[in-house]
């Protein structure tokens, strides 16, 4: 049975209809196997589960858990489920455990890698979780959400190193191999050797990150309109539109009444007034959803690369696909373009692609952007090391601070 619990996120509950509690409740003897890629920051979609069930009159010692990794309960737990937690057998056996460590297996990851890229000089090198950023020069990291990155690896061969990057089981991860070949075919991605069983293997290309100054001139700001344009015109159609523009301005309202207060809210919805008439001009693409300064590199003199491009239209959030002008707008926030780079951005998405987002409509959509920006970074802290803080706070204040801009009309 499929359960969905409802509610807080951190106090979550379950609404079963009477038919389904009688069938769940029949048999006095049966055991229960609780099933969830948790547990998260409560919990609580494990524990609901339980409590239902205890509520109602089964004993915890026939609840067995099987989360999603070896970790317990997140800070926000309640006290009753973390004791049922360290009380119940947890089965799981963890990525590393099944495809990484074992070495003389059918299922090794690196043995199947190297039937896409030869062998491997040496083991896999673990790159998860903003590990990623030691390859970079110097000390200045960009900050990372380690809840939303996947699971990828190093590999090195003698051609030199692969990224291997868990996209998907699947048709999900045979989504991500048509839109990662179609992208680095056309030059804006990393070489593709393959998908091996739910990773994606892509060349690891020695570059650096592109500099600020960079993002602000007319030669990257055509090819981002190209890039955008390709998205929009050549990936497949999405299959489910993300979230609508009322949803947005609800998020935005409350992630920024949150961050900044009832008044700054106030203030935001009445600037919103009415967003839904934008609606008919809306066409849902597969967006990129992730312009974020450190996902550009430069190779060599000139060709620039987008990484991080498969992922995030159809990640754990709010936003999925979306209109073109979402992308716009995240270009004009995180590369701090001026109203007239802003237009030339505009217009060159417009010229590969006969379409251009309205203006009134990219107005909310920076607004909404900022706001889930600000949410997203502020809501990581939470789960973050403690040396992981102060990137995130600074990258919160950021989006704070141009989004208080914007509320206010500058």
């Amino acid at each position: 049975v499929t359960l969905r619990p409802i509610g807080d996120p951190f106090q979550r509950r379950l609404a079963v209809a009477p038919q389904l509690a009688e069938r769940l409740l029949r048999d006095r003897a049966a055991n229960f196997a609780i099933v969830d890629e948790g547990p998260g920051l409560s919990g609580s979609s494990f524990g609901c589960v339980a409590d239902w069930l205890e509520d109602h009159g089964v004993s915890g010692r026939r609840f067995h858990f099987f989360p999603g990794h070896k970790g317990g309960l997140g800070p926000q737990s309640c006290g009753r489920h973390r004791e049922r937690w360290a009380a119940r057998p947890r089965n799981v056996i963890d990525v590393d455990d099944l495809l990484i460590r074992p070495s003389n297996s059918a299922r090794h990851l690196a043995d199947w890698i190297a039937h896409l890229v030869g062998p491997l000089e040496k083991p896999l090198e673990d790159v998860s979780a903003g590990l990623w950023r030691k390859t970079l020069p110097g000390d200045r990291w960009p900050p990372v959400d380690g809840r939303f990155e996947r699971r990828k690896f190093l590999a090195h061969t003698a051609d030199g190193p692969w990224l291997v990057k868990f996209a998907g089981l699947g048709d999900a991860g045979q989504r991500k191999l048509v839109k990662a070949r179609l992208l680095a075919d056309a030059g804006f991605t990393p070489p593709v050797a393959g998908l091996c069983h739910g990773f994606l293997v892509q060349k690891w290309v020695s570059a650096r990150l592109m500099a600020p100054p960079e993002f602000r001139r007319p030669a990257f700001i055509a090819h981002l309109g190209r890039y955008l344009s390709f998205r929009a015109r050549s990936l497949p159609p999405p299959a489910a539109q993300g979230a609508s523009m009322a949803k947005l301005c609800e998020m935005a309202m409350i992630n920024t009444e949150e961050a900044l207060g009832r008044a700054a809210a106030s203030r935001l919805k009445t600037r919103f007034g009415d967003a839904e008439r934008y609606n008919s001009t809306i066409l849902p693409v597969d967006t990129d959803n992730r312009l974020h300064r450190w996902e550009w590199l430069v190779e060599g003199e000139r060709h620039i690369l987008k990484t991080d491009a498969l992922d995030h239209s159809s990640a754990h959030d709010l936003i999925g696909c979306q209109d073109i002008g979402w992308d716009i707008a995240g270009a004009s926030i995180e590369f701090d373009l001026t109203r007239e780079e802003r237009a030339e951005l505009r217009a060159a998405v417009s010229e590969g692609w006969s379409r251009g987002p309205n203006a009134g409509l990219m107005e909310l959509l920076e607004i909404c952007y900022l706001a889930f920006q600000l949410g997203l970074w502020m809501s990581a802290k939470s789960a973050a090391a403690p040396g992981e803080v102060p990137r995130l706070e600074a990258a919160a204040a950021r989006y704070a601070r141009l989004l208080r801009r914007r509320i206010d009309g500058d």
